[in-house]
């Protein structure tokens, strides 16, 4: 996490002018210190990643079993780019809750985005939440596609 937030394989999409996914930005590290937040502490059981806008629940990432992501091994390495997507390696952030976890992110003809993630080598039971911060208001479609309006 070299710039200090829980967001490895979080993206933002903006179309027209029109922030679709946002990133909610930073919080003013002088008002946590003083809260007794360790904010220039990075280590996987720090307080800093309690701050909404730096944990795990204010990024468009997912989340296995409710845990934040690795840390101590944790990188999204981008593995394929090309001129209108990316595919992700982010394995090591969900170890050991997961064997292998890839994002695929793709500009869609229409002017859309699709994102696919493909998530191998769960345990039975695993909770997997995959989450996504805007400011638009989202339907969700019968074949699980989300459709956002504003």
């Amino acid at each position: 996490m070299p710039h200090g937030h829980m967001d490895g394989g979080a993206f933002i999409f903006e179309q027209n002018g029109v922030n679709w996914a946002i990133d909610l930005g930073y919080d003013s590290y002088g008002t946590l210190e003083k809260k007794g937040i360790g904010i220039w502490d990075n280590s996987q059981n720090s307080t800093r990643w309690t701050v909404f806008r730096y944990g795990k629940e204010s990024h468009n990432i997912i989340q296995i079993n409710g845990k934040r992501q690795n840390v101590n091994k944790g990188k999204a390495t981008i593995t394929k780019f090309t001129d209108n997507g990316s595919v992700l390696d982010l394995t090591p952030l969900y170890t050991p809750d997961a064997e292998k976890v890839t994002r695929h992110l793709s500009l869609l003809p229409n002017g859309g985005m699709k994102c696919v993630d493909e998530i191998r080598g769960l345990k039975p039971g695993a909770a997997v939440k995959w989450q996504f911060c805007t400011k638009t208001v989202p339907t969700i479609g019968e074949d699980g596609s989300i459709l956002l309006s504003r």
